[in-house]
This record gives structure tokens, sequence and C-alpha cells, in this order.
């Protein structure tokens, strides 16, 4: 409300100004008059305001960029922090391995070292034991040769004993067939000589079949004889 009236105050008051000397005329000119004067006082507020927003605005960019500017330094700073600290941890490492390689090398120089000087001290040691080695296997080798030896007459042994085994075993055979197929022979003789004797005493004549005898019979057919 207090806005309102003190936006209308010159209408207002060029109004009473204009009544009080033009009468109603003098009123209607003096609050358009005063009505200008509230436009104008209203446009120069606004472009106050508006000064006032921009420098404001200004202001708050300005902080912001101080703050940016400040937060980039402060991380500069920090990875810078961070990288040397970085480089000097990678530095210690580096010269940690390289005291550990050096000490390594060492090891292994003396190493080297004492092997050779063992290789040295133990050299005729080797040819002595090469020495025996080969006297060892020459008696191996001599060894094994009687051994074969033996093992080729024995070989040859039994494979004699063997042939000799298997011509009495084919003997033996050869003399059980020959009186398997002497006593089939002789059965078979036996049989044909009493198939003879068979065929002759069944041919016989007799009263009631007379010479059918000799003819094979059939044993369904029908007999027409009484004694038949």
């Amino acid at each position: 409300m207090a806005k309102t009236v003190k936006k209308l105050a010159g209408t207002i008051v060029g109004g009473t100004v204009g009544f009080a000397v033009g009468g109603p005329a003098g009123a209607v000119q003096g609050a358009k008059i005063g009505a200008g004067v509230d436009t104008a006082r209203a446009a120069a507020s606004a472009a106050e305001a508006q000064r006032n927003a921009a420098a404001q605005a200004q202001q708050q960019a300005e902080a912001a960029r101080a703050e940016a500017i400040n937060q980039a330094n402060l991380s500069r700073d920090q990875a810078a922090k961070e990288a040397e600290a970085a480089r000097a941890q990678q530095q210690a490492a580096y010269e940690s391995q390289a005291k550990q390689n050096e000490a390594l090398l060492g090891q292994q120089k003396s190493d080297a070292a004492a092997r050779l000087q063992q290789m040295k001290l133990s050299a005729e040691e080797q040819a002595k034991l090469m020495q025996n080695l080969t006297t060892q296997q020459q008696q191996a080798a001599d060894l094994a040769k009687v051994q074969l030896a033996q093992q080729q007459t024995q070989y040859q042994e039994q494979k004699a004993a063997m042939e000799k085994a298997a011509a009495e075993q084919a003997a033996a055979l050869e003399a059980e067939r020959r009186k398997v197929a002497e006593r089939e022979s002789a059965q078979m003789t036996a049989r044909r000589r009493a198939g003879r004797r068979s065929l002759l005493s069944s041919a016989r004549m007799n009263a009631e079949v007379g010479l059918a005898g000799l003819i094979p019979q059939d044993p369904n057919a029908i007999k027409t004889t009484l004694g038949a």
C-alpha cells in the first residue's frame, strides 16, 4: 500500500495543486503532470535497480572468478606436491632396486668364483673318477659279452631240445594216425563183409513172398499176404 501511494504521490500532489489553482480542469492537468513525474521517477528507480543488480552481478562474478583462481592455484599446488612425492618415492624405489641388484651381482660373482675354484680343485678327482668309470664300464661290457654267449648257448640247446621234442611228438602222432587208419580200414572191411552176408540172406526165396525180398519194400505200403 505504501509503495502504491509512493508511486502515485506525484499524481496526487499535481491534482491537488492544479485543483487549487485552476479548479477541476487544473486538477486534471496537474494530475497528468504529476503522473508524468511519477513515471519518470519510476523509470529512474528501475534504472537504478538495474544498475545495482548489474553491479551486484559483477561483484558476484568477480568473487566467483577469484574463487575459481584460488581453487585452481590450490589444485595446482596439490598436484605439484603429489608429483614431487611420487617422484621422490620412485627415486627411493630405484635406489633400493639398484642396491639390491648390486648386492645380487656381487653374490653371483662370489658364487661363480667359488665354483670355479672348486672346479679347479676337483679336476684331478674327476679325471680319476672318469678313469674308474671307464674301467667299470669295460668290465661290465666284458661281463655282458660272456652272459650273451651263455644265453645264446642256452638258446641253441633249448631250440634243439624243442625241435627234438617236436619231431618225437610228430612221429608219435603219425604212428597214432596210422593205427587209427588201420583200425578204421579193418572196421570198414568187416562192415562190408557183414553187409554182403546180410544181402545174400535177405535175397533167398520163400513160399510166401517169392522174390519180393530182392525188391526194396516201402514200410508204409499195405501188406497183401498173411505172413508179410
